[in-house]
């Protein structure tokens, strides 16, 4: 959840996270599911099943219920996330999908250094 981003996109992101998970509500069941928001240091959003996390990603499509939400959003580097989320694979069941989706240089702390 990089700084960079609006209000409004985050609006905009959440809810369609919310939507798509309503939509796949009957194919993912029987499926855990874990919402990590990264910014300097990841913030685990919701662990559950598919009604959890629709339930979640529609609170915070409302922007005065994300300060619910500490997050430092100054520094969204993808390579920070990513070694996040490499430690959580392991205790996690298979198949694994992962949807991770990450901005430029610009806001990574350590820029070029950390690829």
């Amino acid at each position: 959840m990089s700084d960079s981003m609006s209000s409004y996109s985050l609006t905009v992101q959440f809810t369609a996270y919310a939507n798509v998970l309503d939509d796949m509500r009957g194919k993912l069941r029987n499926t855990r599911i874990i919402a990590v928001a990264f910014g300097r240091h990841p913030v685990l959003i919701s662990d559950g099943n598919v009604g959890n996390m629709v339930d979640v990603f529609t609170y915070l499509s409302d922007p005065e219920n994300r300060s619910t939400f500490v997050i430092d959003r100054s520094g969204t580097c993808i390579m920070s996330a990513m070694k996040s989320v490499e430690k959580l694979v392991p205790s996690m069941e298979h198949p694994i999908v992962m949807d991770i989706s990450g901005d430029g240089l610009e806001n990574c702390e350590n820029g070029i250094r950390d690829l």
